[in-house]
Parts: C-alpha cells; structure tokens; sequence
C-alpha cells in the first residue's frame, strides 16, 4: 500500500482521471478549484496523481488551462494526449491502466466536490475494506437531488427518462422512483447499491484494475452501467451520503439528437451483453 501524509495519520494514495473533450474552461475550472481545496482538507502536503485525458482530435488545438503546478500546488499533473476521440471509458482506461495509486476517481470535469468530501470517501474506505467502490450525494446547483445510484434499467424507464412525459412519468412513477432508489434514498446512512454514475466514481484500484477498467464496447453512455455490473462480482458498491457532490451535466434527454442516438446505441448494446429487462 502506498500511503501519504495527512492532518491526522497516513491515508493511501489517491489518483484521478478527468476526460476531457473541449470543455467549458470555466465549469473545468471550478471543478480543479474544489479537487484541489477537497484534497488539502485530507493531505497536509502530498500530492494526488491528475490525470487530463484530452480526447480532442490530434490536429485540433490543445486544452489550454493555466499552469496547474502554480495554481494547483497539491496536483502532481499528467496530459494524456494524442490518442483523438476515443470515448468517455476508454479514455478513463488510459489512466486507469498506468496508476499505481491505492484509489482511484473517475471525475467529469463538471462536478464540483464539497470540501470533505475526498476526507469522508477514505475514512469510509477505511472502516470498510469490503467496499471497492463510493458513490457520493449528488445535487444539481439548485439543490435538487440528483439520484446518481441506479438498479439495472428497463427498457420501459429509459423509455419514459428520454421521452420525459409528464403524464407518462406519473403513470409508472413507482418503476421511476424504483429505478433511482428513490425507495431508500436519500438516507442519513451508507446504502449497498447495484450501479453508479460514470460522474463520480471512487474505487479501490486493485479492483478496478483486476475487472479490467471500462469496456471498450461503448463510445458514450452505459459504460459506467456495465462497469458497475462487474464490479460488484468482486466488491460492493455504496452510496455514501456523506460524500457531496454537485454535478451540472444532465440525461440524455436534455442533449441534443446525437447524443441521443449514442445514447439508443449504447443502450442496445448494454441489453444485448446483460440482458433485456422489459419493465
């Protein structure tokens, strides 16, 4: 185990990986902002490994960000770049496959972390060591509740989230709020879930690494979903409320048409490989 230095006693090593596809420079900002500020309330002065997978086209120009060694003196930054457009998974995979880190978060870059949320992660990590993956307590900006943690899908509620008809989404709100764990969450306590969300994912990488990361069968969409189907043959996976995030990106309902097609893709294909649910 390698272990760094923090306030109270030695926590394990942390790495990161944040795919990055001409992002919004200000959101992608804000984001290293609380990364950074999360990281200095656990360390009292080690560095945690960043990983910046840039997944622009090669000949396009690269993603300019200000000198993260200035600005961000607790990052010990690497660039991964040149490889083009591969997908949200596998480019998470480039880094995934090199890190030699205890744990390891899948971050997008529009996901701001509370100030102990990385200190509560660990601590948990810690009293825990049946758990290999945390899914914190999202909230849009607004302070809505975002239900991150899903049971398995059916083709009726992706259905309905895409469609997104209100009269619809009464009519079968109890496989809605099914789906969404709305039966158990929020919760005051951890709570044993099936699948996380791709925008916050923190694993023990042991794990991670032995299922063998993201699967290369998807571009966009539902590899966090199939990820987390294998994950739990080897370590549980849990809803941390503890843990907060806010998160600004949203369903692919409120994309645009190619992101829905990938969406409908990917959704195919996740049926074939695990199995068709119909309601």
């Amino acid at each position: 185990m390698i272990n760094v230095e923090t306030k109270d006693n030695l926590l394990p090593s942390l790495s990161i990986s944040i795919v990055l596809y001409r992002p919004e420079l200000e959101i992608l900002t804000r984001t290293l902002d609380s990364l950074h500020e999360a990281w200095a309330a656990v360390s009292s002065g080690a560095c945690l490994i960043l990983y910046l997978v840039d997944n622009n086209e090669p000949d396009s120009e690269p993603c300019s960000l200000p000198d993260l060694e200035h600005h961000y003196p607790l990052f010990c930054s690497e660039w991964i770049i040149g490889h083009g457009n591969i997908g949200y998974g596998k480019g998470h995979n480039l880094a995934i496959s090199r890190t030699i880190s205890d744990f390891h978060l899948v971050l997008n870059p529009d996901v701001f972390l509370k100030k102990d949320c990385l200190e509560q992660c660990l601590r948990f990590f810690e009293q825990h060591e049946d758990s290999g993956l945390v899914v914190p307590e999202a909230r849009c900006e607004n302070g809505q509740m975002q239900f991150i943690a899903k049971r398995y899908p059916s083709i009726l509620v992706l259905f309905l989230r895409a469609w997104g008809n209100p009269w619809l989404n009464h009519r079968f709100r109890h496989a809605l709020e099914q789906y969404e764990y709305r039966d158990k969450l929020p919760a005051q306590s951890p709570v044993e879930v099936n699948i996380a969300s791709g925008c916050f994912m923190l694993f023990r990488t042991a794990y991670l690494q032995r299922v063998g990361g993201f699967s290369p069968n998807y571009f966009m969409y539902f590899e966090d979903f199939e990820l987390s189907l294998r994950f739990t043959k080897v370590a549980k996976i849990m809803h941390l409320p503890s843990a907060k995030i806010t998160h600004l990106g949203g369903g692919a309902s409120t994309k645009n048409w190619q992101h829905i097609r990938m969406f409908m893709r990917s959704a195919v294909t996740f049926f074939r490989r695990n199995g068709v649910k119909l309601v």
